[in-house]
């Protein structure tokens, strides 16, 4: 992750309480913190595509899954953006 991206995680993880119980849940479930921080980071892109392409903003729910147990992986799948 280059530098830019681990400042945007590091302020979302100080900012948004979603973020940062998805975040200690993935930790406390044995993933390191460069991957929990890389998972943080890939929501917050695919969440900022999804809003960019006028669909609903689902930050915090995707946190909440991320914080459940689910990845990035299943929140976005490829079948969700096929035209």
């Amino acid at each position: 992750m280059n530098e830019v991206m681990k400042s945007v995680v590091r302020d979302l993880l100080n900012g948004n309480e979603a973020a940062k119980a998805a975040h200690l849940a993935m930790l406390n479930r044995g993933l390191s913190k460069i991957d929990a921080d890389a998972e943080i980071g890939r929501a917050l892109l695919g969440c900022l595509w999804e809003v960019n392409r006028g669909m609903v903003d689902r930050l915090d729910d995707v946190f909440n899954a991320l914080a459940r147990g689910l990845t990035c992986v299943e929140l976005f799948p490829d079948e969700l953006y096929e035209d």
